[in-house]
């Protein structure tokens, strides 16, 4: 074979490895069901499930910047965060918060201890409200859980507390809004039908505010499986609706129990 030959052979040998292999399962891209509403749910999880934050881990130079970190005397301290299931079990803890003109930073190494987590405060979010770490705060709870104390202590400086990226942070309302957490409740684990009445009964009794239909970042929408044996509510919005939103469902789901107990202590009676 001379060289005349061999060049054409080599030019088509570089075309022919440069096309895409199409013989090889190529991953597909996903595609909307003509029902808008259809989804599975997902199978041996909790009945919450919670999506990624929409922010990210600020770097470890961000962080030392934007945050203050404290620790609970009796953490590691190299242990900065703990899971979500750990942090919601911190906030149900009772607490006392009797403090006169103490600095916000002492109040939060406080409750950080009693609760045993460690608590990250935001100094970016306190700088946008014109606030530092020291300001003086007077409060007087005698005996409430964390997550009340939190909410009476920070709600009088417009500030919030949220759980991001596996920490609990004393933040800005506004840089809370902006980390939205999505869930979805299933009807099969909440007893509440995922229909527009138990859109409307939300949006109305859980920080009405917060939704858009009223301008706020806040999203619900219901979704049933392919086979419409299952049914829930999506539901996208900051921690604070989410800890309010399941407050009403286990208000929802003892005021069930209770009237089953009720039918089941009189069916007795209406027995011939």
């Amino acid at each position: 074979m001379n060289s005349a030959t061999i060049a054409p052979l080599a030019v088509a040998g570089f075309l022919i490895a440069s096309l895409p292999i199409t013989g090889l399962a190529q991953p597909k891209s996903p595609t909307l069901n003509a029902n808008p509403f259809a989804a599975r749910p997902p199978q041996n999880q909790a009945p919450l499930f919670q999506g990624p934050s929409t922010t990210e881990d600020p770097t470890p130079g961000d962080l030392e910047k934007s945050a203050k970190m404290i620790q609970p005397k009796n953490s590691a301290s190299d242990v900065d965060r703990f899971s979500s299931e750990a942090i919601e079990e911190a906030l149900r803890r009772p607490v006392e918060a009797m403090f006169s003109n103490e600095p916000l930073e002492n109040i939060i190494e406080i409750l950080a201890d009693k609760a045993g987590i460690p608590i990250r405060i935001d100094r970016r979010g306190l700088d946008d409200l014109g606030l530092t770490i020291d300001i003086p705060v007077t409060t007087a709870i005698k005996r409430a859980s964390l997550e009340a104390a939190l909410s009476i202590i920070l709600s009088d400086l417009d500030l919030t507390h949220t759980i991001s990226n596996e920490h609990l942070v004393i933040t800005s309302v506004e840089a809370a809004e902006s980390q939205l957490i999505t869930r979805i409740y299933w009807s099969g684990e909440t007893g509440l039908q995922a229909d527009r009445n138990a859109i409307d009964l939300i949006t109305a009794t859980v920080t009405p505010d917060t939704w858009e239909e009223l301008g706020g970042p806040s999203v619900i929408r219901g979704i049933e499986t392919e086979s419409g044996s299952s049914s829930g509510l999506v539901v996208t919005t900051t921690h604070f609706t989410h800890r309010k939103l399941q407050q009403l469902l286990d208000m929802i789901a003892a005021g069930a129990k209770e009237k089953v107990i009720a039918m089941e202590m009189k069916s007795p009676g209406l027995t011939p």
